[in-house]
């Protein structure tokens, strides 16, 4: 038997096999009321004339897909990957299939990707916001679709979300270095569109106050400059001279690259410099070079938590709106160290 030229439908099955529409249907379905010897050439026939099931016509009749959406603005961030694998991870074990949709593609809205998850037919999406993104949740909400905001919070909008508690995170990081003496610093901060990053800030520019430390004693780099100098693998010009003992950054990523460059020009971390970062990147992907860093807890992880959050929505719709904020602790890297002796000119 040949295969066709189109995609197979139930017709060409029940055509090659001698039945009914409604037969091969049912064996599809797995009605164990017919006999073996039908079912067996049902889906004998089946596997030889190539045929896949169209679950987006299934969710249709059934209005479920037993499918989750992920929809995430940065899918290059390692971080966000392992969050990725724990929710898939979690999904999987009660069922679900997983697609991952992402919203930095160009030339594509982030609305013309939520409908395509819209479209189909997802039970629930699990959705890294960014600030503006009020809209797609209300979308979500007439599609009557759950969803939940994981990372980052969008305050007005009535929305499960889970998130770090970023505030304390950017406190607990100022804090520490202030403690360990460092009174000049070097933020690097994080997309503005992102709202862990005024949080995380303010955090830490609340710890400088607590140690009487003037504002002006912290250079704060945007992400825009930064990445654009790591696109033009530049970063030196930005963070040398070192006029700071100290580098608090948005995340591990953007920090591993300003540690890349220190130790480039013979600068030792932590002894002439301490670098703390966001994430904890090192749990995950223990290859790394070794980096102290500010992140969730393990036992209440973001990925995981929220996915939680998620399975329980879908099965009570009616509970009370939810928004998590997880407690978060350093992981020491070795990175952070007393602030050396005050040098006459910058290294």
């Amino acid at each position: 038997m040949q295969r066709t030229n189109h995609r197979v439908t139930l017709k060409d099955i029940a055509d090659a096999c001698g039945v009914s529409v409604n037969t091969v249907s049912r064996v599809l379905r797995g009605d164990m009321r017919l006999s073996e010897e039908t079912s067996r050439k049902v889906r004998d026939t089946a596997n030889e004339l190539g045929y896949i099931r169209n679950n987006l016509a299934s969710s249709l009749r059934k209005r479920r897909s037993n499918m989750i959406a992920i929809i995430i603005d940065d899918i290059k961030n390692q971080y966000y990957t392992e969050i990725i694998a724990q929710m898939n991870e979690l999904l999987k074990a009660q069922g679900y299939n997983v697609i991952i949709l992402c919203t930095d593609k160009e030339g594509t809205s982030d609305m013309e990707i939520l409908e395509t998850a819209l479209s189909h037919y997802v039970d629930g999406i699990l959705f890294f916001p960014k600030t503006y993104d009020q809209p797609m949740v209300l979308r979500s909400h007439q599609a009557n679709t759950p969803v939940i905001l994981v990372g980052r919070d969008l305050p007005d909008m009535p929305a499960d979300s889970v998130r770090c508690d970023d505030f304390a995170g950017g406190y607990l990081a100022g804090k520490i270095l202030t403690d360990y003496g460092h009174r000049r610093l070097l933020y690097l901060a994080g997309p503005l569109d992102n709202g862990a990053q005024p949080l995380r800030q303010e955090g830490i520019l609340a710890a400088l106050r607590d140690a009487r430390i003037p504002e002006e004693n912290i250079r704060i780099i945007s992400s825009v400059e930064f990445l654009k100098a790591v696109d033009e693998n530049r970063v030196h010009e930005l963070i040398l001279p070192v006029d700071y003992t100290a580098i608090l950054s948005f995340n591990d990523q953007m920090a591993y690259y300003a540690m890349n460059c220190l130790k480039s020009r013979k600068i030792h971390i932590p002894e002439d410099v301490s670098v703390i970062g966001f994430d904890n990147l090192t749990a995950s992907i223990p290859y790394l070079m070794q980096l102290s860093s500010i992140s969730c807890q393990p036992e209440k992880s973001l990925g995981i938590s929220a996915t939680r959050l998620l399975l329980t929505r879908l099965q009570d719709p009616a509970i009370p709106v939810r928004k998590e904020i997880l407690p978060v602790e350093l992981f020491d890297g070795g990175t952070v160290g007393p602030a050396p002796a005050e040098s006459k000119t910058p290294l």
